[in-house]
């Protein structure tokens, strides 16, 4: 699992729809410039790497094009070596003033069979998680009007960012979509089931947080914030270790 922290959702949302945007306009100019240099081969007589008929490669020719293209990256720009990363886990101390987490892990085993009824067309096996924990000023597990307010508020600025980190990750080409905080279903995919997840669900004990059964209610606690925090769950079929989820967290912290 990895984490990344920002100051608040709107800091959050807004990176992410850059991001968003970004590879969206990157794949717009690159899928032309791939497209014509196709048909320039064809109309040069092929590609000398590819000539079969169907731009087929023998294995020799396989082996030329791997090392042109090692010798390519060896030129490419080293990072930094006191570039952020991503971090497996932060204590209180280390968050400071930041208000925001996203964390990304595989989808545990024990939440697979509600996730797969939840989204029948996607292989729960390679789905991960990313969940979208917001520091609050109210106590979430006691229901009055100052933190139904504030639920309201932070429920509607995590749908806004959700949104943005689907369409990032469609961006990269991924499949992605969240649960409806009001609801437990599918936010952007259709659901004929009646099964729901909620953040008291005992499946987030799996995620790292801690849930109690009171008896009437079951209470979510976060590690460092406790219960006052809000909860929001986004799947994906990008693995954690991928580009796609590797450029969010980095944008997440800023990056």
């Amino acid at each position: 699992q990895v984490s990344a922290y920002c100051s608040n959702i709107r800091q959050l949302t807004s990176r992410l729809r850059v991001l968003s945007v970004n590879q969206t306009a990157e794949r717009a100019v690159l899928e032309p410039v791939q497209k014509d240099i196709g048909n320039e081969s064809i109309a040069l007589g092929g590609n000398k790497q590819f000539p079969f008929p169907g731009n087929v490669s023998s294995q020799i020719a396989y082996k030329n094009i791997s090392a042109e293209s090692e010798n390519v990256g060896s030129m490419q720009p080293k990072k930094d070596v006191a570039e952020k990363q991503p971090v497996s886990e932060l204590k209180a101390g280390d968050v400071g003033e930041k208000t925001i987490e996203l964390k990304a892990v595989n989808c545990p085993d024990s939440m697979k069979k509600k996730v797969g009824e939840l989204f029948p067309n996607q292989n729960v096996d390679t789905l991960s998680v990313l969940n979208v924990t917001q520091k609050t000023k109210n106590d979430m597990s006691a229901w009055n009007a100052n933190m139904e307010i504030e639920w309201m508020a932070v429920s509607s600025g995590f749908v806004d960012s959700a949104i943005a980190a689907c369409n990032a990750l469609k961006s990269f080409g991924y499949w992605a979509d969240f649960i409806d905080p009001s609801s437990g279903r599918p936010y952007l995919s259709k659901s004929n089931s009646d099964v729901t997840l909620n953040v008291t669900d005992d499946e987030y004990r799996s995620l790292g947080f801690d849930i109690t059964d009171m008896g009437c209610c079951k209470i979510l606690a976060h590690k460092i914030w406790g219960k006052m925090v809000f909860v929001g769950t986004i799947f994906t079929n990008a693995p954690v270790d991928s580009p796609a989820v590797n450029a969010i967290l980095e944008r997440v912290n800023g990056e």
